[in-house]
């Protein structure tokens, strides 16, 4: 199975998924990212066994076969180090000794070849039962979120949703004048 992915889609989904921490697990099995290709194309995840993240990527898939296989960590981690631009291209195969997973990239304008023995797919958890309607967030709040994480600093004080430090003091007068 050959997978042809951005390298910037690689990056966003990264440090997405570096917010569970599963590069410092000590379960060898928790140290990768299980890649699920079905028919809407490539959905990456991870987990620390009490959190589930997952999100999609853009990729070519060759063949377009529905499977599911292991990333490690540290492949992942090589993939985002590829040029601006680049793509990574990630080969599967089933060896005597287990699967084995090439990376190509190109880093520097140089074509650097990895390759990397992956755990077995069977091993990684189960994905969690979702009770109810999942909903996905609107792109506007993600922006706002970011606007918040990445703004200027604030006073420790300071209520991140609202928009000015005039308007928590207002606020905050107003509730301890009712008292």
């Amino acid at each position: 199975m050959n997978l042809t992915i951005p390298t910037s889609a690689i990056v966003a989904a990264r440090k997405l998924l570096t917010r569970i921490r599963f590069e410092r697990h000590t379960l060898p099995v928790l140290k990768h990212v299980l890649a699920t290709i079905d028919n809407v194309g490539l959905s990456l995840a991870v987990t620390d066994l009490d959190h589930w993240l997952e999100t999609r990527v853009p990729a070519t898939i060759d063949p377009l076969t529905p499977g599911r296989f292991l990333i490690p960590a540290e492949a992942l981690k090589a993939a985002t180090r590829g040029d601006k631009k680049s793509q990574a291209h990630f080969a599967v195969e089933s060896t005597a000794d287990g699967i084995t997973l090439t990376l190509t990239a190109k880093c520097g304008g140089l074509v650097v070849k990895t390759i990397h023995h992956v755990e077995s797919v069977d091993d990684f958890p189960a994905r969690p039962a979702v009770e109810g309607r999942i909903q996905a967030l609107p792109k506007e709040t993600f922006a706002r979120m970011g606007t918040i994480g990445n703004g200027p600093a604030r006073k420790s004080h300071c209520h991140p949703i609202l928009d000015s430090d005039r308007e928590f003091k207002t606020a905050f007068n107003r509730k301890n004048a009712m008292r």
